[in-house]
């Protein structure tokens, strides 16, 4: 092989790589608009399609370990966590879905609040 092929290779593999990671933020977009359908079918009811539940008696899964989420949802279909709400849920799920729902939200940004600290400490009147 001669070095001018070396070179035209580099310069073709080089092509290909700029190539491919310049369609990664169009991927990336389309991730994040389209999640998986028991995520907007079944899940975001209560967690929300973000991982934001839409209520506080419904735990965030926004960020969470995507093995963590997967464990739960085996447990809830075996019957080895039991809730009234997610063991019907998490039934009738493939480990496809599983997979899907768990790296879904994942890979969702999760939502801290962080007080104003330029702002007076108001404690509640409980």
């Amino acid at each position: 092989m001669t070095s001018g092929t070396s070179v035209s290779r580099c310069l073709a593999l080089g092509g290909l790589v700029a190539a491919a990671l310049l369609t990664l933020p169009a991927m990336a977009a389309d991730h994040e608009a389209n999640p998986p359908a028991k995520v907007k079918d079944v899940c975001a009811a209560c967690h929300g399609v973000d991982g934001i539940g839409k209520s506080p008696i419904y735990p965030n899964l926004a960020g969470q370990y995507k093995d963590y989420i997967e464990q739960a949802l085996r447990e809830y279909q075996h019957n080895e966590r039991v809730n009234p709400i997610m063991t019907p849920m998490a039934k009738p799920l493939t480990a496809d879905q599983i997979t899907a729902v768990a790296t879904w939200y994942s890979q969702q940004k999760p939502k801290v609040y962080t007080p104003d600290i330029n702002q007076a400490f108001v404690p509640r009147a409980d």
